[in-house]
This record gives C-alpha cells, sequence and structure tokens, in this order.
C-alpha cells in the first residue's frame, strides 16, 4: 500500500507541474498563432489570469477526483500558489510600459516553468 501512496503522490506531483506551466501559454504567439505582439498589457494580463483560473479549477477538480487527503491538497494549492505568485510576478514586470512583447511573454512562460518539458535528473 505504500507503493501506491508514493505512486499516487508522483503522478500527483507530476501532473501538478505539468498544469503549473500550462499556465503562462496563453500569450505566445511563436507557440499557438492566434496572438500577436506586441500586445497590450491589460489583454495580456487577463489571458494569463483566465488562464490561472481555468487551472486552479482544474488543480480542484484533480483533488476532488482524487480523493486527495488534506495534507496532500494543501501541499498541491501551496505549490500552485507558489508557482502563480511567480507569474503574477513576471507579469507584472511585462506589463509596466503598457505592451507586452513576446520576449517578455517569453520571460513570464520561463516564470511558470517553462513549457512543461519534465527535466530528468542526469545520473
Amino acid at each position: 500500500m505504500a507503493l501506491t501512496k508514493k505512486f499516487q503522490a508522483s503522478v500527483a506531483s507530476v501532473a501538478l507541474t505539468f498544469l503549473l506551466t500550462a499556465v503562462a501559454l496563453p500569450a505566445f504567439a511563436g507557440d499557438h498563432g492566434d496572438e500577436v505582439f506586441p500586445m497590450k498589457a491589460d489583454v495580456f494580463q487577463q489571458k494569463v489570469e483566465a488562464r490561472i483560473a481555468k487551472h486552479k479549477a482544474h488543480l480542484e477538480q484533480r483533488i476532488t477526483d482524487g480523493k486527495l487527503d488534506a495534507s496532500k491538497a494543501k501541499e498541491m494549492r501551496d505549490r500552485f500558489d507558489a508557482r502563480t505568485a511567480k507569474i503574477r510576478a513576471a507579469v507584472a514586470t511585462a506589463v509596466q510600459d503598457g505592451t507586452v512583447t513576446k520576449e517578455e511573454a517569453h520571460a513570464v512562460r520561463e516564470a511558470g516553468g517553462g513549457h512543461g518539458h519534465h527535466r530528468h535528473p542526469q545520473k
């Protein structure tokens, strides 16, 4: 049973990491083709906040569906909140001049953990 809990924790951790790295993705024209840069700061900020809200709802659904105990749920929420704080700080920097360039949008993505590619530790 301990292996099962470890496996569940590992799967939940990987899922959360993937979820969090996707938070900042809506603002990258080269990757999705529907955004044009430079972008107005308020539009960019709204897109990022909408994405955060969507992923927060998804996180809560995963917690509910997975019937995670309170401590694991708190850990996942805390990690999500820490990552979104980094994203929001990067957004605040990007929107200071009223527009967001593609390079600034990429900086926001990196603050959120990049593209979501899982990096394996080197042996």
